[in-house]
């Protein structure tokens, strides 16, 4: 939606979603998705796991009712949390005049040639959870994955302008106070646009970007290296609390091995994905 010029991602809230009144109508939605608007702390609030409401029930609610924590303010600090992309969510309802779901699926999810991806993780809803209910198989989730690396280019056409890749590169946090992170985070804190930045990746380095989650589900996009993949690991929640350099001991391993020329899957991997690697633009 930013790319169509259908969203501006320093626009007022209130612009989208007039509801929005008092300081809660200046949170932008580059603040919504990157936990810097206000809100934080607040991913098991009962408006977000709510089947009997839509996301615009939903939204409707946290506007009318959902202030944020006492000392939080727009734009004052990163914390993370759900309601935020909630809020997010609805202006894309709003300004594609589609469900989340279908705009997605007309947006990405069909052009991609997905099928799998939706955000009934959690049971059945029209509250759609933007930050931590989508499910998806494998391959699917790979298509996306290799659309970022690639810089927004796949199955033979343009479908997110470099710029719009290169948001997810960009550190929003700065020098800005850290609230409660995740027991998943490390300092120094580093979050762009929905995604996490290695903050161990030289800053003259393209970034790697990831979404560690509390449950053992690690995908990640090397930008430097040209890699994407997915960590999978069973276990209890906050098992990814022992550190990210288990993940990047795994990711080392990786490159290692390519970099040796003694990995068997390499051509495998090509070749799932060689439809999405055809056309010009200088796709990797």
């Amino acid at each position: 939606m930013i790319d169509r010029g259908r969203i501006d991602p320093e626009a007022p809230l209130s612009t989208y979603l007039p509801e929005f009144t008092g300081v809660k109508a200046g949170m932008t939605m580059r603040q919504l998705f990157s936990h810097t608007s206000g809100y934080g702390n607040d991913s098991a609030d009962p408006v977000l796991l709510d089947d009997t409401l839509t996301l615009a029930q939903a939204v409707d609610e946290i506007a009318c009712c959902h202030d944020f924590p006492i000392g939080y303010s727009v734009g004052g600090q990163f914390a993370y949390g759900g309601i935020s992309m909630h809020i997010g969510g609805r202006v894309a309802e709003v300004v594609s005049a589609q469900d989340w779901e279908d705009g997605w699926q007309a947006a990405l999810g069909a052009p991609l040639g997905i099928s799998s991806i939706d955000w009934q993780g959690l049971g059945p809803t029209q509250n759609y959870m933007i930050a931590g209910s989508a499910r998806s198989n494998l391959r699917d989730y790979g298509r996306l994955l290799h659309l970022l690396l690639n810089e927004g280019w796949s199955n033979g056409r343009r479908l997110l302008s470099r710029d719009a890749v290169f948001r997810f590169w960009h550190d929003n946090v700065g020098s800005l106070p850290v609230i409660d992170p995740p027991p998943t985070a490390s300092a120094p804190v580093l979050y762009g646009f929905g995604s996490w930045l290695d903050n161990t990746r030289p800053a003259s380095q393209r970034p790697l970007i990831h979404s560690l989650g509390a449950f053992g589900f690690f995908p990640w996009v090397d930008f430097q290296y040209g890699l994407y993949g997915v960590f999978m690991i069973r276990g209890l929640p906050g098992i990814n609390t022992r550190g990210f350099d288990v993940y990047l001991g795994m990711l080392q391993s990786i490159r290692d091995e390519i970099g040796s020329g003694s990995c068997e899957l390499i051509e495998t991997f090509d070749d799932v994905f060689a439809d999405g690697l055809e056309g010009g633009d200088a796709p990797r």
